[in-house]
C-alpha cells in the first residue's frame, strides 16, 4: 500500500510537469470512453433494465404469423377472446387499441386535443396499474353498452384540473360523448406511451369480427416459461384455423414485452456499440504510441532510478499507475462527453424515432461501465510502456538517454509502433467502409420516387365528431363544403379528403372475388390497404392512372359501388388479366359486420405508392369513394382516428394554414385540426431511421480518420527527430531533399498500406453484419471498397508527408555540430 500511494504521487508529479501531453492522453480517452458509454447508456435503458410494469419479466406480446412470415401485431376481437380463454398459459391477457386515437376534449369555450388508448378491463391486472386518484373500470363499464368511462392520466389532470381533487365528479365530451372520469393515473404509468387518457374497451364475449385492430399482451401464469406457453399454444392456434378456416400455417407468437417495444432498435445500438468500441481501439493505439514516445524520452531518468535500486517491476507498476491515472481522468471527462453526445443522439432522432423509447439516462450500472473501460484502456495503453521500460544496458541508457540518437532507423526498432499505426489504419478502414455503405444507401433511398409528389401539397388532420360525421351523407357535405370554399381561394388548387395518409398506418381489409372464392379456401380471396378517399385525391397528389379510369364525383353515395386498386393487387390478385371491369366484396369473408353489403366494380389500376415506406414494397391497396364507404366502417374509422384534408398547389404552408383553420371552423366549430405539415415532411421522416444511422456511424468514422491521421502525423514526427543526425549524414554525403522526402514517405506509408489491406480485408467479411442497414447496393459493393482505400490513402499520405518535408529541410551543419 506504502508504494501504491508513493507512485500515485510520482505519477500526480509527473503528470503535472508535462500538462500539454497530459490532456492530450485524457482528450483523447475521454472521446473514446465518452462515445462508448452515451451508446450504453442507450442500451442499458433498452435491454439491460426490466421494464417499469411489475414483474415485467412474465409479460409477453401476441402476435399473430402470417404465411409470409411476417409477425403482424394486430389482432381481432375474436382471437383476444380466443387465447383469453387459454388459462393454462396466461394468468391475464388484455387488449388495447393498436393505435392512440384522437380525441377532441371539451375545454371551457374551446376544444383541446386529446390521444386515448381504448383498454379492456383486465388492463389494469396485466400491466399492475396503479391509481394515484379512483378506480378502475368495474364489470358493468366493461361490457358492451355499459356506461362510458375514462381515467385521465396524471399529466392531463395536472394540466388541465390543476390536480383539481373534483376531477372525479367530472363529465368529459369525447368527440361529443359524454365519459365520466372514474380515476387518475400514477405519475409513473405510461401506457401505451403519450396516452392522455385511458377508455373502456367494451368487446362482446360472442363477437365473431375478425378485423384486426387490437393489441394483446398478457401476463404469463405461475411457474409457465416463454417456451412452454409457445409450445402449449400451438394446438389452440390449430384450433382457432380451422375454426375460422384459416389458413393451416398461421401460427401465434410469443415474444417478452420489452423484445416487442425496442426489439427495432437493438441491431441500431449494437452497430452502434460496435463503432464506438473501434474508436476506442483506435484512440487506446494512439495513446499507447504517445506514451512509447513518451517512455523513450525519459530514458535516463528510469536509467537513474534503474541504478538506484528500483527494480524493473517497480518501474513498469509505476509506468502502469500513471496510465490508470490519466484513464481515470478521461473517465471523468467521458462522463462529460457522454451527456453532450447523448443530446446529440436524442436531437438527431425524429420524433417518430422517440416515441417508443423509455426514459434513458445514466445510473450506477453506467457509471460502473464507464470507470470499467477506463481502467482497461489505461491498463492496455500503460502496459506496452511499461514492459520496453529498462531493457536497454544501464550505462548507455544513462549516457545518451538525453541525446537524439540516430540508431532504430525507420520501423526496425520500432515494431510495436508500426503494428499499432497498422492496427489503426485497419480499424478506420472498417468504419469507413460502413459509412460509405450507409452514404451510398442513403442516396439510393433519395432517388426513390414514393409514387406520388409531395411538392406544395400540405396535409391538415382533423377530429370529426363521430356522432355527426360517422355516416357517408354528413361526410359527403362536408367534403363538398371544403371543396367549395377552399378551392375558391387563389393559393389552393385541388381539395381532397382521405382515411389515412400514404406511408402512415392505415387500415387493412379481406376481399374476396365472387365466382372464385369458395367458402373456407383461400382461393378467390385477398387482403388490402383501405383508403377511403374523395375522387380529387389522385389529382392532389399527382398519382398516375394505368388503365381504366379514376374516381369521378359521380360516384357518390347511392350509385353503383366501385374502386380503384393498385398495380400491386391487380397483379397479385388478376394476374395475366385486366381487372378493369371485375367486381370485388369488400370487407368479406372476415368483417361482414364492417362490409360492402355488395360487391364493387374496379374501375381503374393506379401506378404504386410506397405505403409502407419507401425500402418497403408497395402492398396492394384498394381506393373507395369516401362517401361510398360502409356506415359501420366509416363510423369506427370517424371514432377511431383523424381523417386528414390535403391541399395542393401551394409554395408554403403557412400561408393557406389559418385558412383552413377558418373554414372548417366555419363549416362546423367542433372541427378540431390536430397537425398541419406538408407531405415533403411526411417522405422525409420516413428517412429519419436511414438518416440517423448515416450520421452517427459517419460521424465515428470520421472521429476514427482524424485519430488516425494525428496518430500517424505524432509517430513520424517523432521518428524524424530521432533520425536527423542521420539525416544530416545522408545529406552530407550527397543525398537530395527529395531523396530524403521519399526515404520518409515510402517508410510512413508501410503501416498505412499494410493496415489498408488489412481493413479491406476485414470489412468484406464483417460488412454482412451491415445487410439489415443498407438498401440498393450491396455489403460487398466494389465502389464503397475503392473509394474508402483512396481515402484513408489519401489522408494517412498528407499525415506522413509533413514530418516528410520538414525531414527534407534539415540542416546538415547544425544538426552534426559536435555538442558541448
Amino acid at each position: 500500500m506504502r508504494h501504491l500511494l508513493q507512485d500515485l504521487k510520482f505519477a500526480l508529479r509527473t503528470i503535472a510537469r508535462n500538462p500539454w501531453t497530459a490532456i492530450l492522453v485524457i482528450f483523447a480517452l475521454a472521446l473514446g470512453i465518452g462515445a462508448n458509454t452515451a451508446i450504453f447508456t442507450v442500451a442499458n435503458g433498452l435491454f439491460l433494465q426490466p421494464l417499469s410494469f411489475p414483474d415485467s419479466q412474465e409479460l409477453v406480446q401476441l402476435r399473430q404469423e402470417e404465411s409470409s412470415g411476417e409477425l403482424n401485431p394486430a389482432l381481432s376481437e375474436v382471437a383476444y377472446g380466443h387465447w383469453a380463454g387459454a388459462g393454462d398459459v396466461f394468468e391475464s391477457v388484455a387488449a388495447y387499441s393498436f393505435a392512440l386515437q384522437g380525441y377532441g376534449l371539451a375545454a371551457d369555450d374551446r376544444q383541446m386535443y386529446v390521444q386515448g388508448s381504448r383498454v379492456t378491463g383486465s388492463f389494469e391486472q396485466v400491466f399492475g396499474t396503479s391509481l394515484a386518484r379512483g378506480r378502475w373500470f368495474d364489470a358493468e363499464e366493461d361490457r358492451p353498452g355499459g356506461p362510458k368511462a375514462a381515467v385521465v392520466s396524471h399529466g392531463l389532470w395536472q394540466s388541465r384540473w390543476g390536480g383539481s381533487e373534483e376531477i372525479l365528479q367530472q363529465t368529459l365530451s369525447l368527440n361529443g360523448e359524454p365519459h365520466r372520469v372514474i380515476g387518475v393515473m400514477s405519475a409513473d404509468f405510461s401506457y401505451p406511451q403519450n396516452a392522455d387518457l385511458w377508455i373502456s374497451l367494451q368487446i362482446d364475449p360472442s363477437s365473431q369480427d375478425l378485423s384486426r385492430y387490437l393489441m394483446v399482451t398478457g401476463r404469463l401464469a405461475d411457474g409457465v416459461s416463454l417456451e412452454q406457453a409457445r409450445s402449449r399454444l400451438q394446438p389452440l392456434s390449430q384450433q382457432f384455423n380451422r375454426e375460422f378456416g384459416l389458413e393451416e400455417d398461421l401460427q401465434l407468437s410469443l415474444e417478452p414485452l420489452s423484445v416487442f417495444l425496442y426489439g427495432d432498435a437493438r441491431p441500431v445500438v449494437l452497430l452502434l456499440l460496435l463503432a464506438v468500441s473501434l474508436v476506442l481501439l483506435i484512440a487506446c493505439a494512439n495513446v499507447t504510441n504517445l506514451q512509447l514516445v513518451r517512455s523513450t524520452t525519459r530514458r535516463q531518468e528510469i536509467a537513474v532510478r534503474r541504478s538506484m535500486g528500483a527494480t524493473r517491476r517497480r518501474i513498469a507498476g509505476q509506468l502502469v499507475i500513471e496510465s490508470l491515472v490519466l484513464s481515470l481522468f478521461a473517465a471523468v471527462g467521458g462522463v462529460v462527453v457522454a451527456l453532450l453526445l447523448l443530446k446529440v443522439f436524442f436531437g438527431l432522432l425524429s420524433p417518430g424515432l422517440t416515441g417508443n423509447l423509455p426514459a434513458v439516462a445514466m445510473d450506477s450500472t453506467v457509471l460502473l461501465y464507464s470507470v470499467g473501460i477506463a481502467l482497461l484502456t489505461g491498463l492496455l495503453s500503460g502496459l506496452a510502456p511499461a514492459l520496453q521500460a529498462g531493457r536497454g544496458s544501464l550505462s548507455t541508457e544513462i549516457k545518451e538517454g538525453s541525446t537524439i540518437s540516430s540508431s532504430g532507423a525507420g520501423w526496425s526498432s520500432h515494431r510495436l509502433q508500426f503494428l499499432l499505426v497498422m492496427s489503426e489504419v485497419a480499424v478506420a478502414v472498417v468504419l469507413l467502409v460502413g459509412a460509405t455503405l450507409l452514404v451510398r444507401s442513403f442516396g439510393e433511398l433519395l432517388s426513390i420516387d414514393p409514387g406520388f409528389e409531395a411538392s406544395g401539397v400540405a396535409s391538415f388532420k382533423f377530429i370529426a365528431p363521430a356522432d355527426r360525421y360517422g355516416a357517408g351523407q354528413p361526410l359527403e357535405t362536408l367534403e363538398r363544403e371544403l371543396r367549395r370554399q377552399l378551392e375558391a381561394e387563389g393559393s389552393i388548387e385541388t381539395v381532397a379528403l382521405v382515411n389515412s395518409l400514404p406511408m402512415e398506418l392505415g387500415p387493412s381489409l379481406t376481399f374476396i372475388i365472387p365466382g372464385l372464392y369458395q367458402d373456407g379456401g383461400s382461393s378467390g380471396r385477398g387482403v388490402a390497404q383501405w383508403r377511403s378517399v374523395s375522387p380529387s385525391y389522385f389529382e392532389a397528389l399527382s398519382i398516375q392512372l394505368q388503365r381504366g379510369r379514376l374516381l369521378e364525383d359521380a360516384d357518390r353515395r347511392g350509385s353503383a359501388g366501385v374502386a380503384v386498386i393498385n398495380r400491386a393487387a391487380a397483379e397479385r390478385y388478376f394476374p395475366n388479366q385486366d381487372p378493369v371491369g371485375e367486381r370485388i366484396h369488400v370487407g368479406m369473408p372476415d368483417m361482414p359486420a364492417l362490409a360492402d353489403p355488395e360487391p364493387r366494380e374496379i374501375v381503374g389500376v393506379v401506378l404504386d405508392v410506397k405505403e409502407d415506406g419507401l425500402k418497403q414494397e408497395a402492398p396492394p391497396v384498394i381506393y373507395v369513394p369516401i362517401t361510398q364507404a360502409p356506415d359501420p366502417l366509416l363510423g369506427m374509422l370517424t371514432d377511431m382516428g383523424p381523417l386528414v384534408l390535403l391541399t395542393s398547389g401551394l409554395e408554403r404552408l403557412q400561408g393557406v394554414e389559418d385558412t383552413v383553420r377558418q373554414v372548417m371552423w366555419q363549416q362546423d366549430p367542433d372541427l378540431l385540426v390536430i397537425e398541419s405539415r406538408s407531405l415533403g415532411h411526411l417522405v422525409d421522416q420516413t428517412l429519419a431511421p436511414t438518416r440517423f444511422q448515416m450520421l452517427l456511424i459517419t460521424g465515428l468514422a470520421g472521429v476514427s480518420v482524424a485519430l488516425v491521421a494525428i496518430g500517424i502525423y505524432g509517430i513520424l514526427a517523432y521518428l524524424v527527430n530521432r533520425r536527423r543526425r542521420e539525416i544530416g549524414v545522408r545529406m552530407t554525403l550527397g543525398g537530395q531533399a527529395r531523396d530524403i522526402r521519399g526515404l520518409v514517405l515510402r517508410q510512413g506509408m508501410r503501416p498505412v498500406i499494410a493496415g489498408s489491406l488489412l481493413g479491406l480485408l476485414a470489412a468484406f467479411f464483417s460488412t454482412r453484419l451491415m445487410s439489415h442497414f443498407v438498401y440498393g447496393v450491396t455489403v460487398k459493393d466494389p465502389l464503397s471498397f475503392v473509394m474508402v482505400a483512396l481515402l484513408i490513402l489519401a489522408i494517412s499520405w498528407l499525415a506522413v508527408y509533413l514530418p516528410a518535408r520538414r525531414a527534407a529541410r534539415v540542416d546538415p551543419i547544425e544538426v552534426l555540430r559536435p555538442r558541448s
